[in-house]
Formats: structure tokens, C-alpha cells, sequence
């Protein structure tokens, strides 16, 4: 008589923050492929939406939800509602915490958001969090350092008053909804990818390990940064009564040649968070099966989800995939080295190695 393994565990994710900063598009860079409806000048989150995103094994579920503090929203529902979220999520496993980067001040809005959660779930919770920062784009290359440090400070003060001295080691990653990149050239999902690789707790790491490697590629040029600007020709100087060579003749024109391309492994797909032209279709599968109901008075729908090879690539450099090597051999079970032994790829092959080498097995 045959016994079917037990079923993986999954990785459990929160996604919160008030509604219309962009809480479906960080989901849809998460899973990979545009499931989660966005919308540029409404909000379209009003109740709770449950995303089981299957991958082979593995399943991430992604719990999407309204703001608490929102305009209309009934505080005397926050109990009843934080139930729900439980009720739906089980144990939170990580927790993203969503706001603008170009915001001026901190919403009451988000007071009662990290209040609500750390009443329901304890201080505890903020150790396995993320805090984005969207809408990154906003600001010149020049400005965004600047505007980046004092809006993390401004949003760490107040974490602090809720959540003490955790504040101080949450990590804060900016993105961008309509890029690849954000002002300062870095690639925002790599490091989006890597903060949650980092912070998810220990029962949900396999399964988000499992649930995300095959995306990762790296490059075999560093990503971060311009290539240096060509300098303008310098004048001879002309020491003391030394004398001045003349003008070179100029060449004549020539058709300049491109520049190289910088080599990718594999080429690397465009990110499911930047916007897509109206019509074009995602690259993943339909969502397998919607259901709706209600739930203790809140909306609820459940979609599970089949993402396939098709998903947007997470493109790290090699600093980053020496750092995701480090992470999951410190942090890896047996079996999860197992599964991505029998993964194969060239990427999997290398993080096991250093996983092997580093437990000395």
C-alpha cells in the first residue's frame, strides 16, 4: 500500500497598506504573472482577496487586502475583520507593508494598520516584514537618495511608536510599477525578491524557496549602475617653454559601431509589475478557479492560481546570487536541498553546492 508524501507546506504572505498605493501590482511581481487587477486612477481592492499561487509542489498564498482607516471603513470592524484575515492566511509567514515613497507625511491610515496587526498577531510579526515603497519613479535620478532616506526615516519614526525597536531592522525596498528600474539603475525586484528570501520565517522558507528559484537569473555584467559617461577630450597642458604640438588631422567620419549588449542567462522576461499595453495578454496560465462568498459580513474571493514557465524573471548580479547562496544554505532543511538537487538547473546547482559545502555534508 503506497503513502502519498504530506502535502508542502505553504508560504503564507499579508500584503497591507492603504488602498490605491499599489498593493496588486507588488503581488503581481510577487506571483509573477498579472492576476491581480490594478487600477491607475481608482481603487479596485474593497474586500478580501485570497491568491493560492501553485508551483509544482509549492503553493504561496497571498492574502490582498483593503486599508484599514480607509475612507468609510468602520473601525468597530477591525476585530471581526483581523479574524478573517487569519481565518484565511492561518499563521502570516511575512508580512508586506505598502505605502508611497512620495508621500509627505505618514497616514493615520497606517497607524491603525500597524496598531490593528500587532494587536492580532503580536510584536513578532514585524520581524518576518517588508516595508515597500512604490511609485519610486516619481523622482529625478538627482533627487530620489534624498527623498528615499526621508521618507524611510519619517517611516520608521513612526513604526517605532508601535512597534518598538524592530523598526530599526525592517527592511525598506522602493519600487516602481512602471520599470525595471528605479532611478539609482538598480533592478527593485531582485532586491524586493531577496528582502523576502531574508525575512519569510522558517515554516513558510521552503515553500517560497521552492515556490520562486526556477524565476531567478543572473547577469554577467554588474546591474547596478550606468556604464561611465565618455569623458570630453582634455586640452594639452603646456608646460614652460614647451611647445605645443599641432592639432591632429581629423579622421574621417565612420558610421559608429553599437555598443555590446550586456549578456543575460537566460534573456530576461519583462516583470510582471510594469504596465502592459491594453490587450496584451500575461504570460502566465487563466487562473484555474474563482470562487466568491461571504465571510463574517467581508467580501472574499479565492483564486487559485497555476503559474507556469512563462513567469517574469527575477535578474539578480552576482553579489545578490552570492548572498541567496549564503541565505539558503544557513537557512535550508534536508528535504529542501533535496527538491532543488532534483530542480537541475544551473542556477539551483550552484546554491546547493554552497549549501553542501557550507553544512559540510
Amino acid at each position: 500500500m503506497s503513502h502519498k508524501p504530506p502535502k508542502q507546506r505553504s508560504t503564507r504572505i499579508l500584503v497591507v497598506g492603504r488602498t490605491g498605493v499599489g498593493k496588486s501590482s507588488i503581488i503581481n511581481s510577487v506571483v509573477g504573472a498579472a492576476v491581480a487587477e490594478t487600477g491607475k486612477y481608482r481603487p479596485t481592492t474593497a474586500k478580501i482577496e485570497r491568491y493560492d499561487a501553485e508551483y509544482r509542489e509549492s503553493t504561496m498564498v497571498l492574502i490582498d487586502t483593503p486599508g484599514f482607516g480607509d475612507a468609510g471603513w468602520d473601525r468597530s470592524n477591525d476585530e471581526r475583520y483581523l479574524a478573517l484575515i487569519e481565518q484565511e492566511a492561518g499563521e502570516i509567514d511575512l508580512v508586506l507593508f505598502v505605502t508611497k515613497l512620495d508621500d509627505t507625511r505618514v497616514e493615520r491610515s497606517e497607524y491603525d494598520t500597524l496598531g490593528a496587526l500587532t494587536r492580532k498577531f503580536g510584536h513578532g510579526v514585524w520581524d518576518r516584514a517588508v516595508v515597500v515603497l512604490t511609485r519610486a519613479d516619481k523622482f529625478t535620478r538627482r533627487d530620489y537618495p534624498e527623498e528615499l532616506a526621508q521618507r524611510s526615516a519619517a517611516l520608521r519614526e513612526a513604526m517605532e511608536k508601535v512597534v518598538g525597536d524592530r523598526a530599526h531592522r525592517i527592511p525598506f525596498v522602493p519600487v516602481t510599477n512602471t520599470r525595471e528600474r528605479t532611478p539609482d539603475r538598480s533592478r527593485w525586484m531582485a532586491k524586493l525578491w531577496l528582502a523576502m528570501l531574508e525575512r519569510v520565517s522558517a515554516p513558510g522558507f521552503d515553500a517560497f524557496v521552492l515556490s520562486t528559484i526556477s524565476r531567478v537569473t543572473t547577469e554577467d555584467a554588474s546591474d547596478e549602475g550606468d556604464p561611465d559617461p565618455p569623458r570630453k577630450p582634455t586640452k594639452p597642458r603646456r608646460g614652460k617653454g614647451a611647445a605645443v604640438a599641432p592639432a591632429p588631422t581629423p579622421a574621417p567620419a565612420t558610421t559608429p559601431t553599437p555598443a555590446p549588449r550586456r549578456a543575460t542567462t537566460p534573456d530576461v522576461a519583462t516583470p510582471a509589475a510594469v504596465v502592459r499595453p491594453a490587450g496584451r495578454r500575461p504570460t502566465s496560465t487563466p487562473p484555474t478557479k474563482t470562487q466568491s462568498y461571504v465571510s463574517d459580513g467581508v467580501p472574499v474571493q479565492h483564486t487559485t492560481i497555476n503559474v507556469g514557465a512563462g513567469t517574469a524573471n527575477i535578474t539578480v548580479n552576482t553579489q545578490q546570487i552570492n548572498t541567496t547562496e549564503s541565505v539558503i544554505a544557513t537557512r535550508a532543511s534536508t528535504g529542501l536541498l533535496d527538491k532543488l538537487k532534483a530542480a537541475g538547473s544551473w542556477l539551483v546547482s550552484g546554491i546547493v553546492a554552497a549549501a553542501v559545502k557550507f553544512l559540510g555534508q
